[in-house]
């Protein structure tokens, strides 16, 4: 095992840009655990990071918004951490999902498809409604939305917060202008975007790419915790993307603070259990995504991990 120092040379000048991928999965199979440790110590040093300059601003309202599968909740929760044990500051964390409008009054696509990526899916008035009664006199009422049945909940929540404590908001939206027009508001607010920034290269070329990453992330987790079929997968994901031009990516360069989520093992976990799980369809000639097949091509050369290697606090818990 050698000493962090040697892994910062060997990883740091490449981060958030291009990761070698045959050097990583040398690492992988010579002392996985400390490609491990150091993967997530980078992790936790951008959380470190941001919420010193949380500390800096003292917002009210914290906002985390990024793509489908970059890490949103559980970034949020280690962020609420965070500022409760380095800075003694409470929080309140707050999925934008749970202002879903039900069916009726939520946009469809050309198809007659529902269009989940579109921020018409939102009850903006309430939100904003929420949001001020927040600021004003700290506390308020939230809804919640029942997955199951796709309807709003009748019960709502009662949210209280102290002075000095802050609301953390997450949600693909969160950054879009259209969310947040008041003044008030805006002028108490910390914007945060995360997302899978950067690539695995492998014979100079982008053999991982940011985007791959979190297909990867969001074909298991929808398996695993959704009840998702590959078919449904592949049907979803070009709307997926096609809604994150519009809606989400446009408003990156608004975010006080970038965080990219990609962990160097990451293609490690997805070797094993994209073989385990879909090998067959997405080796099938009629069914599939085009990039699926050829990530999983280049996925079958390297180093396998199964998830007892993932630390207990890890991001990548959201994914399995």
């Amino acid at each position: 095992m050698f000493e962090q120092v040697k892994s910062e040379q060997m990883y740091g000048s490449i981060f958030l840009s291009a990761l070698d991928l045959e050097r990583i999965n040398l690492e992988a199979k010579k002392n996985a655990l400390t490609l491990v440790d150091f993967s997530e110590s980078v992790f936790r040093n951008q959380i470190e990071k941001v919420c010193n300059e949380i500390m800096q601003k003292v917002p009210r309202i914290i906002l985390l918004s990024g793509p489908s599968a970059s890490g949103k909740t559980t970034t949020a929760s280690l962020i609420q951490n965070n500022l409760y044990y380095e800075y003694n500051i409470s929080s309140f964390v707050v999925s934008l999902d749970n202002f879903f409008l039900n069916p009726e009054f939520s946009p469809v696509l050309p198809d007659g498809s529902p269009d989940l990526e579109n921020i018409s899916k939102l009850d903006i008035p309430l939100i904003n409604k929420f949001l001020e009664e927040i600021v004003v006199s700290g506390k308020s009422k939230m809804p919640s939305f029942d997955f199951k049945t796709g309807l709003r909940c009748e019960e709502y929540q009662n949210v209280q917060l102290q002075d000095g404590e802050v609301l953390i908001v997450e949600g693909t939206h969160a950054l879009n202008p259209k969310l947040i027009q008041s003044e008030k508001l805006i002028r108490n607010l910390f914007k945060i975007y995360i997302s899978t920034d950067s690539h695995f290269i492998a014979n100079d070329r982008v053999a991982i790419s940011g985007k791959n990453l979190r297909m990867m992330r969001r074909l298991i987790r929808d398996s695993l915790k959704r009840g998702e079929s590959f078919g449904g997968f592949v049907e979803k994901w070009p709307k997926v993307l096609l809604g994150e031009e519009v809606f989400i990516e446009p408003f990156k360069t608004c975010a006080d603070f970038l965080i990219d989520s990609v962990h160097f093992y990451e293609p490690m976990l997805y070797a094993r259990y994209l073989k385990g799980m879909f090998e067959e369809e997405i080796q099938s000639s009629q069914v599939g995504l085009k990039e699926l097949n050829e990530v999983f091509r280049m996925l079958v050369n390297i180093e396998q991990f199964d998830t007892t290697i993932i630390p207990a606090s890890s991001m990548l818990w959201e994914v399995f």
